[in-house]
């Protein structure tokens, strides 16, 4: 994806419009409709109103690829899509974690994910655990806080 395309795919993801966009950095919008129209690209100069518009690193912008302090594997499916503030926070927590800790958030997590698809015609998102997932939470009552944090 090239710069202007994924400026574009923000904008819409985010549910944000090309005019504000313009305003944010002084552009007019016969720019901006040129660089999704006509496949032109912003000047360099804009780069970083852009970012910050986005909300997105200068690396994200310019490349697709967000350079994080965490290291995500080379496996990891959220490569290729655009994590979301609380997804991106949650990763943080998450990897600052023990590896104890990190087992722990994650029951809480396959818990949680059980909760709310329990009673519901939607299999759970990893199809292949549903049966060993009802198997360990179903008897669990959601009132008694000991039952669900060790």
């Amino acid at each position: 994806m090239k710069i202007n395309e994924r400026i574009f795919y923000l904008l819409e993801q985010q549910h944000k419009n090309a005019k504000d966009l313009g305003k944010y950095i002084g552009v007019n919008p016969s720019s901006i409709s040129a660089w999704k129209n006509e496949g032109s690209f912003p000047s360099s100069k804009y780069i970083v109103g852009i970012s910050e518009f986005l909300d997105v690193s200068l690396d994200y912008l310019c490349t697709g690829v967000e350079k994080t302090k965490s290291s995500l594997s080379k496996d990891c499916p959220t490569q290729d899509r655009i994590l979301s503030k609380d997804e991106f926070e949650l990763l943080e927590y998450f990897n600052s974690l023990s590896s104890a800790a990190k087992r722990d958030l994650l029951d809480y997590a396959q818990y949680k994910v059980f909760q709310n698809f329990k009673g519901s015609n939607v299999p759970l998102p990893r199809a292949k655990e549903n049966d060993k997932i009802q198997e360990r939470y179903s008897p669990l009552n959601p009132e008694d806080s000991d039952d669900i944090i060790a």
